[in-house]
Parts: C-alpha cells; structure tokens; sequence
C-alpha cells in the first residue's frame, strides 16, 4: 500500500473540504475536516478506491454546487463535470480550491448529445448525481434515453462508477435510483458495492485488478 501517496491525497481533500466549508459556510460536512482520524475516516469511505488508485481521467455528471468535482480535482489528474444548468457558486468553489485540471460542460437535455459527448471521451473512472429518477425498467440495456439509466449507459465502458445517494429516502427518485442501481450486475455483470450514502459498480475487468473498497 502507497501510505505515503494515499496520505498525500486525503490531506488534500481535506484541504479542499476546509475551503469549501469556509466559503459556503460551517456545517456543510458531518465531521471536521481536518480531524486527526481523517486517514481512518477516508479508509471507510466511499472515495477510499479513488484515494488508493487515483484516476487518470474522472468524468462526473451533475455538477450542482461543484462541490464533488472540487474534491475528485484532489484525486484525479483531470475532471469533466457535465450538467444541463450552470450554478452560480460553481465558480466561486472551485476558484477557491483551486482547480485548474477542471472542464466544466453545459449541455442540452438529449440522450444524444449526452451519448455523443461521452461516447468521445476516455476515461477511467466516474461520478453520477443527476437526475435520480425517470427510469423506464421495460427498456433494455443499451435503449435508456433518460435518468441514471442513460447516465450508466454513456459512462459504463470505464468499469468503475460511483453513485450518489444510494439508500437515502430524501432526495427525490432516490428509491428509483437504488432499484435500477441493483439491477446493473445482472445486465453488465461485476459487482455493486454499497457504502454510506453512495454505492459503487466495478466490472470484471475492474475486479480482476483488486479494485473493491
């Protein structure tokens, strides 16, 4: 194990958590940042798999507030955030921190432009936060035109994908998210693993490389 990069990467998450909890004020994460036990609590995390084997290229879709793409800057060497809106404090976040391996897209609402754009890319890791809901299950793999369905379909060729908001009941189409979540080894085999809040999907290939939390 790289105990001397893995602890190079959290500090820097860290250090990125801090200025965002500055910036859009205190409370915005459940523990301090900074903790002493911040190697122990990233070790039990859902982003311990990016801070072990850090990605050459992260897409993330959703981009919100910024605030994922700012930590996932920390870890990988380059980040394509893709949304249909941009949000104001976006900037403001990542200036802060600092992120300058950033590119941030605003595209239209199609599955074929969103199809388009990430079919044309390479990368080796993604991030899903978009639209939670609006999953038509009687579709087959490779046929989703809406929700986190087509948003897996663009992404999946990467073999290693994260979502948001697994198991939580709040946020809306959560539990829309979790079933289809769980459908996915059955369509593109590997496995899903579940973490707090978030649940990750590795592919065989992934698996076959260590590639578990």
């Amino acid at each position: 194990m790289d105990v001397i990069g893995n602890t190079i990467r959290i500090m820097k998450v860290g250090r990125a958590l801090g200025i965002i909890e500055e910036l859009l004020g205190p409370g915005m994460f459940s523990s301090s940042c900074m903790a002493p036990d911040l190697y122990e609590m990233m070790a039990k995390s859902a982003i311990w798999p990016l801070v072990k084997d850090p990605p050459k290229r992260m897409v993330e879709i959703g981009t919100y507030r910024g605030i994922s793409s700012a930590v996932w800057c920390q870890l990988a060497d380059s980040v394509t955030t893709i949304d249909v809106v941009k949000q104001r404090e976006t900037t403001a976040v990542w200036e802060a921190v600092g992120c300058r391996n950033l590119t941030s897209l605003v595209i239209d609402t199609s599955a074929a432009t969103k199809r388009a754009i990430l079919n044309g890319m390479n990368f080796d890791c993604a991030f899903i936060d978009g639209d939670h809901e609006n999953v038509d299950f009687t579709k087959k793999k490779g046929e989703h035109e809406t929700g986190p369905a087509l948003d897996f379909e663009c992404v999946a060729k990467c073999g290693r994908v994260l979502f948001h908001d697994y198991g939580q009941p709040n946020p809306p189409g959560a539990t829309v998210l979790e079933r289809y979540i769980d459908t996915i080894p059955e369509n593109y085999g590997g496995k899903v693993v579940v973490c707090p809040n978030f649940a990750w999907w590795f592919s065989e290939e992934n698996l076959s490389k260590g590639g578990l939390i």
